[in-house]
């Protein structure tokens, strides 16, 4: 993961007294937004708090920042993650909720305040934190939703002694309430795929089953071919199949003869005896009245067991009985099969729904601050700030922009057209001026791009098509633009902007006569897509800038 750097947050009041600056407003949400960047940069926790305090240290000016984690189920607070503290102490320093300073932030779900913590009654040493050299003490509950559930204390130290001043504590709760949503999530993330691996993992152990239970993994399917099958090779009158859980059988599935269901405590005693005997063999026991239950056994144990009843002095032969052991083993694996795929099934549906959470809550953010941008801007009465202000408010539009696509897409990728889309649509509301009348047109050809690459080609054609709008068209009354993505017989991706406006001037270079906007598109294609970027005069006279780069060939597909 990248460092994140910044310069620490000025939180202080104008110098009457009276509300902040603008300067120290945007430095406000600009920290504010910095944190919620490192809180979603990763949904691996033990990286995400690594990154996060860090970057909580240097926005709020504090010579450290920690973590605890709340355990509900033992009801101690851990600490997971420290900048400036003792890193020894990471995992093993702990307190119960309600001791010291941090447990008492935790039980009263307050934030508490010091600027001398050694002499606060509800101070605790602890020799291994090395927290001697810091005086001011400020502790933040992470709390989580109406019912303000206890997801952990954020911790700040200071050397000097100073009370903590209002806009801080404003600060400082809002960095908690973003960063509780962020642990919610890594903590979700980690437990969906911690299982996803597992039951894939078990699932890639079950490839040599046969062809006709290999059929489907669907459990009731399964189920229903197992009962199937059992009665077809046995000649059996009818066949039971028995789940085992906590001494206690459960009926599955059957087939065959309906109109008299098995003796329950026949079935338990018989079935019992089948699933403590050893691999491959069969009592004669368990043929008596009728009655053969042949155990399910995997490499993991048993499962249940198949029954089988069969007509009056009718019993299995021997070839019988060793066919139906055969098909028991197999059985048990296609259904232990079955179980893990819905187990795994389950996770990912978890996954997916994390994901576009994450997504729906990282757009949310984005669009309040671009939105708080915006309402500055609108007082701008034409200062020299204004254009830059609204440059910004595009390009973080942009970005909400593919983040609010993917909150509805399938998990990890989008089309480039769709990105397109949204890209065009914010720049046509934010950027061209009343006296120009644009047209523009996105066709769909199915090229598709991973989350990753459609963040940076929301900026890149933000930058291609504000640069359009201020440059290429700038005086004309009307224009059009076009964005068009396609494979090239490489299968890489070509991606072209073209606007009909005035073109490049005669012997135009990139590389050297670039602004600002075509500084960044270059850089963007170049560092982040690893591509080449070209421009040129086309065919009406106005300009097409190119951009070839490869796809993420583990995401990407073409449509």
């Amino acid at each position: 993961m990248r460092e994140v750097t910044s310069t620490p947050l000025d939180l202080s009041l104008s110098d009457d007294g009276g509300a902040p600056s603008l300067s120290r407003q945007l430095a406000r949400l600009a920290a504010i937004h910095r944190v919620n960047r490192a809180a979603t940069a990763s949904l691996n926790l033990e990286e995400m708090l690594k990154t996060v305090v860090t970057v909580v240290a240097e926005a709020a000016g504090t010579d450290t920042c920690a973590v605890y984690l709340y355990n509900p189920e033992e009801d101690v607070l851990t600490l997971r993650a420290t900048v400036g503290l003792n890193q020894d102490a990471v995992d093993e320093t702990w307190m119960r909720v309600g001791v010291g300073i941090t447990g008492q932030a935790a039980r009263t779900r307050q934030l508490i305040a010091t600027s001398d913590a050694s002499a606060h009654p509800d101070y605790l040493y602890d020799p291994l934190l090395g927290e001697e050299p810091y005086h001011s003490h400020v502790s933040v509950p992470l709390l989580l939703g109406p019912e303000r559930r206890l997801i952990g204390v954020l911790n700040c130290h200071k050397r000097e002694r100073q009370e903590l001043r209002p806009d801080e504590e404003e600060f400082l709760r809002t960095v908690a309430g973003e960063l509780a949503i962020a642990i919610e999530n890594a903590q979700l993330y980690g437990l969906a795929g911690r299982r996803l691996r597992r039951k894939v993992r078990e699932l890639t152990t079950l490839q040599q089953i046969s062809a006709t239970l290999a059929s489907t993994i669907d459990l009731a399917e399964t189920l229903g071919i197992v009962a199937e099958q059992a009665c077809d090779l046995a000649h059996a009158e009818r066949v039971e199949i028995y789940r085992s859980r906590g001494g206690s059988m459960t009926l599955l599935a059957s087939d065959g003869d309906s109109s008299e269901a098995f003796n329950t405590e026949q079935v338990q005693r018989t079935l019992t005896t089948a699933m403590g005997s050893t691999r491959g063999d069969l009592p004669v026991e368990q043929v008596a009245q009728g009655l053969l239950c042949v155990p399910l056994r995997s490499a993991r144990g048993t499962l249940g067991g198949i029954c089988l009843r069969f007509g009056p002095e009718i019993a299995p032969h021997e070839d019988q009985l060793a066919l139906l052991r055969a098909f028991s083993n197999m059985a048990a694996v296609a259904i232990e099969r079955a179980e893990l795929y819905q187990e795994a099934k389950r996770a990912l549906e978890v996954k997916s729904a994390l994901l576009q959470e994450m997504h729906h809550r990282v757009r949310n953010n984005l669009q309040t601050v671009a939105a708080l941008l915006s309402m500055q801007a609108r007082r701008s009465d034409g200062a020299d700030w204004e254009t830059p202000l609204l440059e910004a408010v595009n390009r973080i539009g942009s970005i909400a922009a593919v983040h609010d696509l993917l909150s509805r897409e399938d998990i990890g990728h989008t089309t480039v057209a769709a990105v397109a889309q949204k890209v065009v649509e914010e720049a046509s509301a934010t950027l061209v001026p009343r006296s120009l009348a644009l047209t523009y047109d996105v066709p769909e050809r199915g090229v598709t791009v991973s989350s990753r690459q459609a963040t940076v080609l929301a900026l890149l054609i933000n930058e291609l098509v504000a640069n359009a709008i201020g440059h290429g068209l700038e005086g004309r009354q009307r224009g059009h633009l076009s964005v068009i993505a396609d494979h090239d017989p490489r299968g890489q991706i070509i991606l072209q902007v073209r606007d009909d406006g005035q073109g490049p001037p005669d012997g135009f270079d990139i590389e050297a006569r670039a602004g600002l906007g075509l500084k960044i598109a270059r850089t963007l294609v170049r560092a982040d897509l690893h591509g080449a970027i070209t421009a040129e005069r086309n065919d009406t006279g106005g300009t097409t800038v190119t951009i070839t780069f490869a796809a993420d060939s583990d995401r990407a597909t073409a449509g």
